[in-house]
């Protein structure tokens, strides 16, 4: 398909216009939110190696984070407690295991502790996700306690539990904006009309018409002439009768008066 100048300029104005507001897009659509991710939960032990390079075992316990640093207990027990930061993640081998995971953690002879709005913990088909700041959550022994906000979602059902005054998430997923193709710009491009393509058009063989047959002119029967209209019959008046003539003398003496 041709395309003329005019053409062309409209199809580079439309890829610009689509160019800009996909960027635009981009801008104003919501952000992924930082928040707990359960999907840590799934990975692989290489995975979980590259993503928590150092790891420490306390019994049963495994901890493992970016950093993982050593102290005094701050119960005064002999034992060292164990802060795991940049991201840390715990499993607790036990009958039914535990796993938890959170910015940081906090490992003591007694128990561990995950606080902040971006700790969860799974155990027993439950996911139990942190919603503030000051939400604290403690695993000790086989138990596990949480202490403000929070929601508990069953595993199996989906269902979902607000507890300690948690809201329900409003925030919608993130649309991610599709750039636009050269062939949708296109599509949407006001179309110009294109001017036709004027072939020439080879003469056609000109066939040799058949010799036109004479007419045969056929005799027309001659009109009859119209007879003429017989002339109207003129009655004759009679002659007007002349009248009698008056003696005048006598026409006088009739008009005297009598005498005795």
């Amino acid at each position: 398909m041709n395309f003329s100048s005019v053409d062309v300029v409209a199809l580079s104005r439309a890829v610009l216009a689509a160019a800009a507001a996909s960027v635009v897009v981009a801008c104003t659509a919501p952000q992924a939110s930082s928040g707990p991710d359960a999907e840590v939960f799934q990975l692989s032990e290489a995975q979980m190696r590259a993503r928590f390079p150092k790891v420490q075992n306390i019994g049963v316990v495994e901890i493992s984070g970016a950093k993982i640093k050593s102290r005094p207990a701050s119960s005064g027990a002999a034992d060292l407690e164990y802060l795991a930061t940049g991201g840390a993640m715990l499993v607790k081998k036990v009958e039914s295991p535990i796993l938890a995971q959170a910015p940081e953690i906090l490992v003591t002879p007694e128990a561990a502790i995950l606080q902040g709005s971006q700790a969860m913990v799974k155990h027993n088909g439950r996911l139990i996700t942190s919603e503030g700041d000051s939400t604290k959550i403690t695993i000790d022994g086989t138990q596990v306690k949480v202490d403000g906000p929070h929601i508990i979602r069953d595993l199996a059902s989906g269902k979902t539990t607000l507890m300690g005054g948690a809201t329900a998430p409003t925030a919608e997923a993130p649309q991610e904006p599709v750039a636009a193709t050269l062939a949708d710009v296109a599509k949407a491009a006001p179309k110009t009309a294109e001017k036709p393509v004027v072939r020439p058009v080879p003469p056609a063989a000109v066939k040799p018409s058949a010799p036109a047959a004479a007419a045969v002119s056929k005799p027309v029967a001659a009109k009859p002439k119209p007879r003429p209209a017989p002339a109207p019959k003129v009655v004759a008046k009679p002659a007007a009768k002349p009248a009698p003539q008056v003696d005048r003398k006598e026409l006088l003496n009739l008009m005297r008066a009598p005498t005795e």
